[in-house]
């Protein structure tokens, strides 16, 4: 009787082990898998799916498959001159060896009339009176230079480039850098090193669609240092840009850009409202450069000149090449 009792204690005793052994280990697995579960959300959450929303996806997916039945299509102009990179779209020379320079220059007929060229700066102060200001030149055509960091400003310059001119994108530096920008943009240094100043042309000329080249807008160490300026003006060669000075080339500039083969323009005139506009009988081609808000005494101005029309610097640019 007693070896019974023992028996069936020691039995108890092993179930209740066993019991609270199997109950243990399902609460762990339990807990591990609420665990893993949860942290795997996170993973996701923060580091995957931050901007992907997944009705886009199925989408794009349905659209894919769509196109991918249709006949392909004839490449437009896009496709022809800019390429897709690390740091977005960048401005490249056609298979053919067509420019950006030439695709999206402003397109003006010869009128048999002299040119007076017209470069107009658009500050961040003076922008909502662009299409005012893109009313009024009718069908003129001007050049227009944008600083970078204008609010949409590939928005911008598409408005510029659907008007019929043209655009260049304003090289920032630290005398044309606005103060109130100084802490958010890192302007182009002269004596940098060679790789940060490619890195930031690229991140520049990836900021929008349709410029033309790029344009200096104050005196800088950058144009006279040829180390800095010869960097420049081979990517901007090799992309079918021109360079634009607004300043009065100094013959650094003028040296590298001719021997390096880019395409180089110089409007070191400015015109104000106090200005009288001097143009003289055999003067063809003057370039002119003025801000957005003096467009309308520009205007008025060149208007007493009966013999002459309102010009993009390309114009003048394809002339002298």
């Amino acid at each position: 009787m007693k070896n019974k009792r023992l028996i069936f204690a020691w039995s108890s005793f092993a179930i209740f082990v066993v019991a609270f052994l199997g109950g243990t280990k399902c609460h762990y697995d339990a807990q591990k898998t609420s665990s893993s579960g949860y942290q795997y959300r996170i993973f996701i959450n923060k580091d995957m799916l931050c901007d992907v929303n997944v009705d886009e996806v199925e989408i794009k997916e349905e659209k894919n498959v769509s196109a991918n039945t249709d006949a392909p299509s004839e490449k437009n102009d896009d496709d022809l001159f800019y390429e897709e990179t690390k740091y977005g779209f960048l401005p490249k020379i056609s298979p053919d060896g067509d420019r950006v320079f030439d695709a999206y220059s402003a397109k003006f007929p010869d009128t048999g009339k002299k040119k007076a060229c017209l470069v107009i700066y658009v500050e961040a102060e003076s922008v909502e009176y662009l299409p005012h200001a893109l009313k009024i030149l009718g069908t003129s055509r001007a050049t227009f230079v944008l600083p970078h960091y204008l609010d949409n400003v590939s928005g911008v310059v598409k408005m510029i480039h659907n008007a019929g001119h043209e655009a260049f994108l304003q090289i920032p530096t630290q005398a044309s850098t606005a103060v109130n920008q100084k802490n958010e943009i890192a302007p182009f240094l002269a004596n940098s090193n060679s790789e940060d100043t490619v890195d930031k042309l690229m991140h520049l000329l990836a900021v929008s669609k349709y410029i033309i080249g790029i344009a200096n807008t104050s005196p800088t160490l950058l144009t006279k240092s040829t180390k800095d300026i010869t960097v420049i003006l081979e990517e901007l060669s090799k992309k079918g840009l021109a360079f634009l000075d607004l300043e009065k080339t100094n013959d650094i500039l003028q040296t590298l850009s001719s021997d390096i083969g880019v395409i180089h323009a110089n409007a070191s005139v400015q015109f104000d409202s106090k200005s009288v506009l001097e143009i003289s009988d055999d003067s063809d081609g003057k370039i002119f450069f003025i801000h957005l808000n003096k467009l309308p005494d520009f205007l008025t101005a060149v208007s007493k000149h009966e013999n002459y029309v309102i010009a993009p610097i390309s114009s003048v640019i394809k002339k002298h090449e």
